[in-house]
């Protein structure tokens, strides 16, 4: 999980053209684990960013699924979400909520705030702070499914945007995270 934070907050203060696509929209889903994400009007699946350019390192690995709004705002993206399913045995073991929030701290060394413990799942919220003043809210989730680990990312502009929000929070409850 340390490395897609690492990438998803460079992503996230990526100039982005308009090129970035690969054709037109053609997913309404993401299935991860057995389940579907509803790709909303004006987003687009991660796999749909074009196979070329600064933007091809992006693109989902063989076990994750990942979205972002369409346009961006200025040349910035403002908000990404992405899920990825790993075998247990490749991450952090955890059993209780209050575990993997000190794993996350203990890996991360961010302020985390709003844990909400589901039992068999766990949420909460951190704020990176990038080098050019701007910050981004992550909302992390992680369910444990059978012999594997379903973690969810959201990273919203900390300027505030309600669409990405309702996203985010439509994916958490999809996955059983809410």
């Amino acid at each position: 999980m340390r490395s897609w934070f690492a990438v998803a907050l460079m992503f996230a203060s990526v100039n982005c053209k308009n090129s970035r696509w690969n054709g037109q929209k053609t997913a309404t889903e993401l299935r991860i684990a057995g389940f579907e994400i509803r790709v909303p009007d004006g987003w687009r699946s991660l796999d749909e960013l074009s196979a070329a350019g600064d933007h091809a390192r992006y693109r989902p690995g063989p076990d994750s699924v990942g979205m972002m709004p369409e346009r961006d705002r200025e040349g910035v993206v403002t908000a990404s979400v992405s899920v990825t399913a790993s075998p247990r045995s490749a991450v952090p073991s955890w059993v209780s909520c209050a575990q993997a929030v000190e794993n996350a701290r203990a890996g991360y060394s961010l302020p985390i705030r709003d844990v909400h413990d589901g039992g068999s799942a766990c949420t909460w919220r951190v704020t990176f702070e990038s080098q050019r003043g701007s910050s981004l809210n992550g909302t992390v989730g992680i369910r444990i499914i059978g012999n594997r680990q379903l973690s969810a990312q959201c990273l919203i502009d900390a300027g505030g945007d309600g669409e990405a929000e309702s996203v985010c929070d439509n994916l958490l409850r999809t996955l059983q995270m809410r």
